[in-house]
């Protein structure tokens, strides 16, 4: 079975990479941009589903972190977009979701204490995984939300369910790559280098969105 879901798995890794880089490059909100986020959305759950079934058959902690990651990110990341005109209702299932987050960071760091491969990474990811989850509590109960916080959060989301995607990618090539044995330092900067670097393209994103967003509602106003 192991090959059957792993060969799932990357077809669906794939997809997503595909229709993922697509929708960022297309019109927002377009016809393009729509049907290929949803494609996107089911292969990166996909995705999720299968790295879970291969732990039953051959257990990778990594690969299991990486899916936890990518889920939470998509799935936030669809469902912000349901809170598009409201600031102050939040739905208890998004709260839910967003404490297992900072459940499984809490997890991740006791993980590395008894785990003997890379527990640095463990522990870099637990802490962003219970940092990023009080940051969204925080924005979630919050009565003075802006009006175009569901449009931020839906970019940084997506954004980060892509880098998790890339992250993925690039971890299984560059072990097949690089020659062995790889230094715990280079291991680590591939495990967050994607990070690191797709944050910057989140933050112009972000930026130059809502920016447009704010410069078309001016504009209206003053017609």
């Amino acid at each position: 079975m192991y090959p059957i879901f792993l060969a799932f798995h990357i077809l669906a890794g794939t997809v997503s990479l595909i229709t993922g880089c697509i929708a960022m490059f297309s019109k927002k909100g377009g016809p393009l941009h729509l049907r290929m986020g949803k494609i996107y959305y089911i292969a990166m759950i996909s995705v999720v589903v299968s790295a879970a079934l291969i732990q039953f058959v051959r257990f990778n902690p990594f690969l299991l972190l990486i899916a936890f990651f990518t889920f939470y990110f998509v799935y936030m990341g669809k469902r912000v977009l349901t809170y598009k005109g409201r600031t102050n209702e939040v739905e208890s299932r998004d709260i839910y979701v967003i404490l297992a987050m900072f459940c499984l960071g809490l997890l991740m760091i006791a993980y590395s204490f008894i785990g003997r491969i890379l527990p640095t990474v463990m522990q870099i990811f637990g802490i962003g995984a219970m940092i990023q989850s009080a940051i969204d509590f925080r924005k979630y109960k919050r009565d003075d939300k802006a009006k175009n916080w569901w449009l931020k959060e839906h970019i940084g989301k997506i954004g980060g369910s892509y880098i998790a995607a890339t992250t993925a990618f690039v971890v299984v090539n560059a072990y097949r790559i690089l020659p062995e044995p790889i230094p715990e330092f280079i291991q680590v900067m591939v495990w967050i280098g994607p990070g690191f670097i797709g944050n910057f393209f989140i933050i112009y994103a972000v930026r130059k969105y809502s920016g447009k967003r704010k410069q078309r509602k001016s504009v209206l106003e003053t017609a």
